[in-house]
């Protein structure tokens, strides 16, 4: 069983599957998560502050072949100052959401290397031109256009907030070049504006978002519309989550630095298979941002995706789980299967190409 705290917490990151060579392992991050018109898919992991190091000690005056009557008295080590953290301590009044959410969710360059093997290994080339679906602050996007030159890509999402968010936080941090090569529009997903932007080599749809599609016919038309927006030699990769876990209703955290992060599945209707969740925050001061994010979603089952992938006209439909460890616990090592064990808790990947 993959070792999770949550569905969307994982221990382990996600790296390139075992179909291609071992790469090395990655630094344990966490977990990812998201929905269309629900705020965005905010960022990786924050890099590390540098340490303050203590300045050198002062050196006594000296010159060139110089004769001392005596050695000078060692002069002390002068110490740096500490100076207080200049990052405050979150609070709920003080914490940007957005921000937060990055921290504790999404990993934009697992995905995108996953991407890049994948369709290499497809296509014997890496892909230049890529769509965002449900993209939030198109953070993945963004890093698209830094990974090459010839890269450009679209964002494409339905709420206004995340949007502004990245284009106020994300995009500046990028490149005149990079920024002329990606663009986010504020659209829903099955329209046409989206489908006509194409052709893509690429269009990623992650963080179950769709899922947020509860009927049927709307997922099939999503895809249909996928399928047509795609190049010739092209792919629609989505992400899934399954196992028995999944359907319970629960609350469970996840420690990060200077808050915590709550998973919160409060419904499932067994019925319907809708469920709803939520994603807060909570700080050491007590405050907490208890839903910060909220979710209705239909949990589908991998079969029914395959049928709907193969129903809006995908023909390779390919699925790659995580792999585990002899204890059992998750490797994030995501291989292709074409069957799979019956874990509580299930992350994987699926490629569908026409």
């Amino acid at each position: 069983m993959s070792t999770l705290t949550s569905p969307l917490v994982r221990t382990l990151p996600r790296r390139p599957d075992s179909i291609l060579e071992p790469k090395a392992a990655r630094p344990t991050t966490n977990g990812k998560h998201a929905a269309n018109a629900a705020p965005a898919r905010p960022a990786a992991k924050a890099a590390p502050k540098p340490s303050v190091k203590a300045a050198p000690p002062d050196q006594p005056n000296s010159k060139p072949n110089a004769t001392r009557a005596a050695k000078p008295p060692a002069q002390p080590k002068r110490i740096a100052n500490s100076k207080p953290s200049s990052k405050p301590t979150l609070t709920a009044a003080n914490a940007d959401r957005f921000a937060l959410y990055q921290a504790s969710v999404q990993e934009p360059d697992v995905d995108l290397d996953f991407l890049d093997r994948q369709y290499k290994r497809a296509f014997a080339r890496f892909p230049a031109r890529l769509r965002e679906d449900f993209c939030g602050t198109a953070l993945t996007a963004s890093r698209f256009v830094q990974r090459r030159p010839t890269n450009s890509a679209l964002g494409v999402d339905l709420d206004p907030k995340p949007i502004a968010w990245g284009r106020a936080n994300i995009l500046p941090k990028l490149k005149p070049d990079q920024q002329a090569r990606i663009q986010i529009i504020q659209a829903n997903v099955l329209s046409d504006q989206a489908r006509d932007a194409g052709p893509f080599d690429a269009i990623l749809a992650f963080n179950f978002s769709y899922w947020i599609l509860q009927k049927r016919a709307t997922l099939i038309d999503y895809f249909t519309r996928c399928r047509k927006a795609l190049a010739r030699d092209g792919m629609l990769v989505l992400d899934f989550m399954a196992g028995s876990d999944v359907l319970t209703e629960s609350t469970e955290r996840s420690r990060k630095r200077g808050f915590t992060y709550v998973w919160d599945q409060r419904r499932y209707d067994p019925l319907s298979g809708q469920m709803t969740c939520h994603i807060g925050f909570e700080f050491p001061d007590g405050t907490a941002l208890p839903r910060a994010f909220t979710y209705t979603w239909r949990l589908y089952t991998m079969p029914e995706v395959k049928d709907i992938l193969a129903d809006a006209g995908f023909t390779n439909i390919e699925f790659f789980l995580e792999g585990e460890d002899a204890k059992g616990d998750g490797t994030g090592v995501y291989a292709k299967r074409a069957q799979g064990p019956a874990d509580r808790c299930l992350l994987a990947y699926i490629i569908a190409r026409a």
